[in-house]
Parts: structure tokens; sequence; C-alpha cells
């Protein structure tokens, strides 16, 4: 699936990647806008509280099978991403109630998570299609074209469905616009959280639909 010319390949994540490719996307996202708009508010705790965000986002979807695909080089993880399929089916039971107890400690977390999800929604193609919700590279890595091998895998799960129009994103990161504009991507819609701006993104060519009955 990944480029083992390049040193890394892409495959799907197991479990016992859990711990690792949360410290990757950890670093990857220490100054994104999103995750700041979400957690600054947890002080001393913000990085903490992304980490288990991350967490329990990857943990979810591994429980319900949903795609989670991580770069590994030898025995590193260097990037993860992460989304749903066509369907999306409900978090199991521990992971529910860990997810309230992290949204109760971070003050206003539930609110303004409210408010990104308003906005992400708004642009949220009608038709099915994938959702890559998390993307990340460690930072010593970037520039090798993990990201982009990332995207294009997390893409051709998408266009071996035939459910599935297409793959829906956001981004808070201005300098991920050029990255995903080149995995074909264009900007849907857009709209202000606080001081941030975030992108919502489809394919600028979706595939029709070959709807099951």
């Amino acid at each position: 699936m990944g480029d083992s010319r390049a040193g890394y390949e892409v495959a799907r994540a197991e479990r016992a990647d859990l711990a690792a490719a949360v410290e990757a996307l950890g670093a990857a996202f220490a100054a994104d806008p999103l995750i700041s708009f979400l957690f600054d508010s947890a002080g001393e705790r913000r990085d903490e509280c992304a980490c288990e965000f991350f967490r329990l986002l990857m943990s979810a979807r591994l429980g319900c099978s949903m795609p989670v695909l991580v770069a590994r080089e030898g025995a590193r993880i260097v990037g993860a991403v992460m989304g749903y399929d066509t369907s999306r089916p409900g978090w199991p039971e521990p992971l529910k109630e860990r997810w309230k107890r992290l949204m109760a400690g971070v003050p206003g977390v539930v609110e303004r998570l409210g408010s990104y999800e308003g906005l992400a929604d708004r642009h949220m193609p009608a038709e099915p299609h994938y959702y890559l919700g998390i993307l990340g590279v460690a930072p010593a890595e970037q520039g090798r074209g993990i990201g982009g091998a990332l995207i294009a895998s997390f893409c051709a799960l998408s266009a071996a469905d035939p459910r599935s129009t297409g793959v829906y994103l956001e981004t808070a990161s201005p300098v991920n616009l050029p990255l995903y504009r080149r995995g074909g991507f264009a900007v849907t819609g857009e709209g202000p959280l606080a001081t941030a701006t975030l992108w919502c993104m489809f394919p600028r060519e979706a595939r029709a639909v070959n709807a099951l009955p």
C-alpha cells in the first residue's frame, strides 16, 4: 500500500500501533489551530488532553473496524490517518465513558466542539462518502511524501467502495491546503473558529455513486 522505496510503507493499523501512532499525532498537531481551539483552555494539560483525544478516536475506529492506516518505517510509526467509511457506527461503552471524562476535564470544550462540528456538518456532502478525520506526520519526517501517501491510501479505500462518492475532510491549518489540493481536493466551504479558519474539502471530481439496492 505504501512506497517501500522511500523507506516507509502505509499499512492497516493494528492495536499494537496505538501508542506510537498517538505519539506521532501529538507531535504533528502540537501547533495545529483546531487542536489549539479545542484544548488550549486545558492549560498545562493541553498536550495530554490532545493525545487522549487522538487515543480515543483511534481506539474507537479500530474497535469499529473503520479505516485507520499508519506509515511504518521499520519498527517506527511516522504518521497516521483515520476516519470513517460510509457508515457511522456507535462507540463501545467504555470509550464513551472515557470521552465524557475528557470533555468534563477541559473548560468549554463541549461548546467549542459543537461549534466545530456544526460548521463541518454544514459543508458535508449529502451523498455517502468516507470521512478523513485525522492525518498527521511526525514533524521530523515531514517533507518526505508521507502525508501524500497516507492521503492516497485512504482515498484508495474510498475509491474501492461502490457506496462512496469520495472523501470529505476539514483542516484549520493553511499550510495543509496545498497538500490536499495536490491530492485532488477543493475547498467546498469555510468558516471561522475563533481566530482560526476551518476549510472543508471534497474531491474536485467526485465520482458517481453506484448505489446499493
